[in-house]
């Protein structure tokens, strides 16, 4: 019953929250970024949506946005020394991977930075949207982070006092003298 009322209540308040930031993202500049919002909403939800670590899914979707930038610097600098598009592609995906799964594992692991999902998330989105959108994508990918833990903290606390309530409630007694 726990897990029911608890998925009613974050189902609710996820729909308050996300219907709301999509009207408010609708009006604003960024309108067309609204899958951002989902990419980190849906991060931070896959990592637990948990309050305390939400510093680290900031700060890591931060990262990813200036690792994009050094992968199209990295991309630009190997066409600039002759290689072909697939080979500076390849090459620079390669590198790009090993070096970021390395700096976030072992020199950032006790930082805010080491949220790697949240960093590849903010990658794709530049990928996607392109650098000059990157402003929008701040906003909209890091209110979609947001938006998870809100849901999260409403949920387990409202879900908290509804069962504590049904614990101390009074029970009716039927026919065979036992609460119902």
């Amino acid at each position: 019953m726990e897990t029911k009322v608890y998925w009613w209540i974050n189902g609710t308040a996820l729909g308050l929250f996300v219907a709301t930031a999509f009207v408010i993202i609708t009006h604003s500049p960024f309108s067309g970024l609204l899958a951002m919002f989902f990419i980190g909403l849906g991060l931070t939800f896959a990592k637990g949506a948990k309050p305390e670590k939400t510093p680290n899914y900031l700060f890591s979707a931060l990262s990813g946005i200036l690792w994009a930038l050094v992968y199209f610097w990295m991309d630009g600098a190997l066409k600039a020394l002759g290689l072909g598009p697939d080979l500076s592609l390849w090459i620079g995906m390669f590198v790009f991977s090993v070096v970021t799964v390395v700096v976030h594992f072992i020199p950032l692991k006790n930082t805010w930075f080491n949220e790697l999902p949240h960093a590849y998330g903010a990658i794709t989105s530049v990928f996607i949207m392109g650098t000059r959108q990157i402003p929008g994508i701040i906003c909209v990918m890091l209110s979609g982070i947001l938006t998870a833990v809100v849901c999260g903290v409403i949920s387990t606390r409202l879900t908290k006092k509804i069962m504590d309530y049904k614990k101390t409630a009074p029970r009716e007694v039927g026919s065979g003298g036992e609460p119902q």
